[in-house]
């Protein structure tokens, strides 16, 4: 589920997720349910809403949200991938557009809900306020953001995804949402991505030395590729076809400070000035 700028070769992207492609393998199954427990999560705020999938990709989440919504409106910057989701998905309820994430046309207040997952990475850091306020400004007074985005700390250790030009930690993003939102509260995905780790890992973790940041980016592709996908799932399920369990093992949890520093993927729902309660 790309998300746009950073990457131009867009229909080969590892996170183009499609899951009816004859090509959608077993180590993509883990993708698949990472992203399927993000919508599942993002869903229960839908149910009866006015919603956005903004960068949708071929659109699978935006139709598994429009089963819950009133209606739903995939947004993406490539026109492939919205023809693709349009063929595939389009309805009277879930209709998909051509758009850029950080200057849409939509009308102010127009959205009930905004789901952002895998978008705020794949935007340049100096367009990262301008794609906020650009979030806020669509969405209603009681209008809420579910945002989804890799959590630095532990992604660059574990994981590798080329096209990522602006991870951020937990405390980073809780700052900077902070600046935009009335409300955030802080849930996450891959909690057993730290704890499964060797102790070499770890050690390398705490980095105290601060000597990660001396590695160049190439080094850490390789180093995640050869280590990362060894130990990184070592609790997850050893059948990948299970997806009752995958979907256990990527289950959207509300974290505790200390477990923001720990989890893969970091997942914030955002009010824009009151709380309305989840249906």
């Amino acid at each position: 589920m790309r998300k746009g700028m950073c990457n131009s070769n867009y229909l080969e992207f590892i996170e183009f997720i499609r899951p009816d492609s004859a090509a959608f393998a077993v180590e993509n199954n883990h993708r698949y349910a990472k992203q399927l427990a993000l919508y599942e999560f993002a869903a229960q705020f839908a149910r009866g809403a006015i919603c956005l999938d903004l960068a949708c990709g071929m659109g699978f989440g935006t139709r598994y949200l429009a089963e819950h919504a009133e209606f739903v409106l995939g947004v993406d910057i490539d026109r492939g991938a919205v023809a693709a989701a349009s063929r595939r998905y389009g309805s009277s309820k879930c209709r998909f557009a051509v758009g850029d994430a950080t200057l849409l046309g939509s009308a102010p207040q127009q959205f009930d809900v905004v789901v952002s997952v895998a978008t705020l990475e794949h935007i340049p850091s100096e367009r990262t306020e301008v794609f906020l306020s650009e979030l806020r400004r669509i969405m209603k007074p009681d209008g809420a953001l579910i945002l989804a985005t890799p959590n630095k700390t532990v992604w660059d250790l574990y994981t590798s995804t080329d096209g990522h030009c602006n991870e951020l930690d937990s405390a980073e993003m809780t700052s900077l949402l902070g600046g935009f939102f009335k409300k955030v509260s802080c849930w996450g995905q891959g909690m057993n991505y730290h704890s499964s780790a060797s102790r070499t890992q770890k050690a390398i973790h705490a980095d105290v030395l601060g000597i990660r940041r001396l590695v160049p980016r190439w080094l850490k592709n390789l180093m995640a590729h050869l280590f990362g996908l060894r130990y990184g799932r070592a609790n997850a399920p050893k059948h990948e076809s299970d997806l009752v369990k995958l979907l256990r093992y990527w289950e959207v949890q509300e974290l505790t400070t200390v477990q923001q520093k720990k989890a893969l993927y970091l997942v914030y729902v955002c009010w824009y000035a009151r709380e309305s309660g989840v249906a």
